[in-house]
């Protein structure tokens, strides 16, 4: 719903995959029961039991009716697991890609369901919950994982069971608390690596009064230098610099009360690995501009290339722009006309108080975040001047949760429920210029005394949201089980505006002297919506017996409706805001284990539903002009499937395998004109996902050796929701409408280009780690190699058809290293 105001996805046959493939094993935990006290381990060398908190409570894994991938700090470390992105590579149905718009954001997609643009008032379709509080935006996210504890994965519809609702799934990482049972304990690592990579962590746990007072801090710093050379500056880009610190205080004032505090810094500043060209099509605006470059790119010669009167002005400039494509993407030289730079700095602070009672236990949440962001990429990735831009985003965020969760009925009845309150404020901005040479005609007017238009977006915001969500499962029989869930949520959504362009003379950007005009009926223009939805969520689950577990579910998502940052006058209906989403998704599987728990495979497929589907997209005006909004796309049914497996086989060895099926098509997509654009592809979707990861682990008294490989495969993907499609032996765009609304035919050279640049192959990556400890893993020693095929497939496309040009950012080559961990535990009192 909408109010708007507007003012200025067991058999044989599968045991069998299991033990000849076999989601990645991690390490031991314990599970409490029920009666409070740890699970044993398995007899006989079984697998171990995973912890989640799905549910809001520690349970195994196996015994919890939903879509789960789950890895323990441990296990993370012995895959090399560093990055939030490196796990997704073991994971079926998610993937985080890089933000086209930023290397300070990344994207979350879960089952085919993602929001590909990071404006602030854009919702995420996918939730991250880091320590159990909710962060509306994933900068930060892109830097290495820090003393983590567990890194979860839910799979579709959440909101009944969290603090924020979301559509796609939800991502839970838990670092590490406090502790009184290691004592006074340090660990201290450090890394070195190819391109002079080197990092340095450092964990200290302190208990400063026995079982009531400890103190935990945690500081990690990561440096590399550039790959890739600018041959303009001869500085080297694609570097890394950062650091992340964070201190948690841990009191526990009785023995049912704790109260838990946590702060956390992070920063970043870097030369980001740059955008290249990779295709410029002819008789297209891109190519008019190179060429009028290439004629002296003065403002007559430019006057002639555009008005036609040099025959071969867009002839040479597609030849000259793919000549500089050609030498992009031949190596690790680029010629760019501004530098890729990135900056971001995040601070998280965050109390949580946790009551034990008679009937469960109380949890209150509270935390404030802020974001300051800086982002400059030459989009085009090439020496001319066709596109560049600088984005600013200044954010700041406080929420509250009240979690209970219980038993009644004598434990027939497990219950959780919530409040949940959410603020966010601040500004997002941004600067870009587009064919310098050919607006400089346009807007201002030839020789009027000023250059290149910039078009400038603005805008702060002032989000507000509720929600109050509640879930219970009721325990027929020892087997038996079934679950409802219900949760209301509601919206508030402000934006003020201020777009428009600047002109100026010879500044590198806005300044004194420069001309603002702004595109907006009033400047600046505030506007606001309401939204609110209720979701759901129905299930029941069987235990065939007590390594069998078989369920079923249905559930609704709901993700909020928000404002246009981007629209002006100049573009119809762009101003106007886009509706909430919803998803209604139905999922069985089978959870199981086998062979006295030496074998486990988890299967589920699921049948999702997208309504009003929120999508990023171009919208024309009469004169051929462009701007990106959100519009609503009518639906979308995505369909799949997700295998997890894991064997112990015989001599220290194991195998872990996943499969990911995903299947995604729009049933009806017109944007905000009516312009059929259901030929769109989804990006960052793969059909098909693989992980292979074969380990040995042998112990030699108090050392031990352990030797790990990992094999992701992905099918082909699309990199951006490019709408190329063929109709009686014509190729079409489904993105771009001609001035009559219809859509534009493109020739068969350009076509093949254009998704050159926006397909990312099929392939394999392939890392290792092998690893020899010492007295009883006090002391590691570990070799790793990522990427040791050094596949240099695109990871990120800006494709501007309209334009006529797509340019990339390729993976990183290959890389490798040495890392020494160091552990002292129980050092003594202080």
């Amino acid at each position: 719903m909408i109010r708007t105001k507007q003012s200025g996805v067991a058999t044989a046959s599968v045991m069998a995959i299991a033990l000849a493939l076999a989601a990645s094993p991690a390490a031991a935990q314990d599970v409490p029961d029920t009666a409070g006290s740890p699970a044993q381990p398995a007899s006989g060398g079984g697998l171990e039991d995973i912890v989640v908190t799905a549910r809001k409570v520690a349970e195994n894994n196996q015994n919890v009716p939903v879509a789960i991938t789950a890895f323990s700090g441990a296990a993370l470390q012995q895959a090399n697991v560093v990055t939030a992105a490196d796990v997704a590579k073991l994971t079926p149905g998610l993937a985080i890609n890089q933000a086209a718009s930023t290397g300070n954001a990344a994207l979350f997609t879960i089952r085919g369901q993602v929001q590909t643009d990071v404006l602030a008032t854009l919702d995420p379709s996918v939730g991250v919950y880091v320590d159990g509080y909710y962060w509306a935006r994933a900068y930060g996210i892109t830097a290495n994982l820090l003393d983590v504890s567990s890194f979860q994965t839910l799979k579709g519809p959440q909101g009944t069971l969290f603090g924020r609702n979301t559509t796609g799934g939800a991502v839970l990482i838990q670092t590490n608390d406090p502790n009184f049972e290691d004592g006074y304990s340090v660990l201290a690592s450090g890394g070195y690596g190819r391109f002079n990579a080197w990092s340095g962590t450092g964990i200290v746990n302190l208990p400063l009064v026995d079982d009531r007072l400890a103190v935990r801090i945690a500081y990690q710093r990561n440096k590399r230098d550039g790959y890739v050379t600018d041959t303009t500056t001869g500085r080297k880009l694609g570097s890394q610099d950062d650091y992340t610190i964070r201190a948690k205080l841990l009191f526990k004032p009785t023995d049912t009360l704790s109260i838990l505090l946590s702060g956390e810094q992070y920063r970043t500043d870097y030369l980001n690995a740059p955008y290249r060209e990779q295709f410029v099509a002819a008789d297209k605006p891109a190519a008019v501009q190179i060429g009028s470059e290439v004629y002296g790119g003065g403002i007559p010669a430019t006057a002639g290339c555009a008005l036609g009167l040099i025959p071969t002005c867009a002839a040479d400039g597609q030849a000259a722009g793919n000549a500089a494509a050609a030498a992009a993407n031949s190596g690790d030289r680029v010629t760019l006309n501004a530098l890729p730079s990135t900056y971001a700095k995040t601070r998280t602070y965050t109390a949580t108080a946790t009551l034990d009672t008679f009937f469960g236990a109380i949890k209150a949440i509270g935390g404030y975040r802020d974001i300051r962001a800086e982002t400059s990429i030459d989009l085009d990735g090439g020496p001319y001047n066709l596109l560049a831009t600088r984005g600013f985003q200044d954010l700041s965020q406080y929420s509250g949760e009240l979690q209970i969760t219980g038993k009644a009925l004598d434990n027939r009845i497990d219950f959780a429920a919530g409040l949940f309150y959410f603020h966010e404020s601040g500004s997002d901005s941004s600067y870009s210029q587009a064919l310098n040479n050919l607006t400089a005609l346009g807007a201002f007017g030839a020789g009027g005394g000023f250059d290149t238009p910039t078009q400038h977006i603005s805008g702060t915001i002032n989000n507000d949201s509720q929600g109050l969500y509640g879930q219970a499962t009721f325990h027929a029989t020892d087997q038996l089980s079934f679950t409802g869930g219900l949760r209301y949520s509601a919206d508030d959504k402000q934006v003020t505006a201020r777009n428009g362009a600047f002109s100026f003379g010879t500044s590198a950007g806005p300044g004194v002297g420069a001309i603002f005009r702004c595109d907006l009926a009033s400047c600046p223009e505030r506007r606001k919506a309401s939204f609110d939805g209720i979701s759901w969520t129905i299930g029941a689950d069987y235990k065939l017996n007590p390594d069998i577990l078989l369920y079923a579910k249905a559930s609704r998502g709901f993700r909020s409706g928000g404002q246009n940052l981007r629209g002006t006058q100049v573009f119809p209906n762009s101003t106007d805001p886009f509706k909430p989403e919803t998803a209604t998704s139905y999922e069985g599987g089978i959870k199981s284990e086998f062979f006295d728990r030496r074998v486990r495979v988890n299967l589920a497929g699921y049948y999702t539903v997208v309504k009003d589907i929120q999508r990023s997209g171009l919208v024309f005006n009469t004169v051929g002009n462009s701007t990106t909004v959100i519009t609503n796309a009518g639906q979308a049914t995505i369909y799949g499937g997700e295998l997890e497996a894991n064997a112990i086989l015989f001599g220290g060895f194991r195998l872990g395998a996943s499969v990911g099926y995903t299947h995604p098509k729009y049933d009806r997509y017109t944007d905000s004109t009516g312009f059929d654009k259901s030929n769109e592809k989804f990006a960052n979707v793969p059909k098909w996902t693989v992980a292979l990861s074969p380990s040995y682990s042998q112990e030699f008294g108090s050392t031990k050796f352990s030797l790990r490989g990992d094999f992701a495969y992905q099918s082909k993907m699309y990199l951006y929701n490019i709408g190329y499609y063929e109709k009686g032996g014509v190729i079409y765009d489904a993105s771009t409408p001609d001035a009559s609304g219809n859509p534009v035919p493109v020739s068969a050279a350009e076509s093949a280009g254009i998704l050159k640049g926006v397909i990312d192959p099929a392939g394999w990556l392939v890392n290792a780690r092998a690893a020899l400890s010492f007295n009883d893993d006090q002391v590691e020693v570990a070799i790793w190699g990522k990427n040791l095929g050094n596949r240099r497939d695109l990871i990120v496309s800006l494709p501007i058809t309209a334009l006529g040009e797509v340019a990339g950012v390729r993976r990183d080559p290959r890389t490798f290293g040495v890392t020494v961990t160091a552990k002292f535990l129980h050092l003594g009192g202080m």
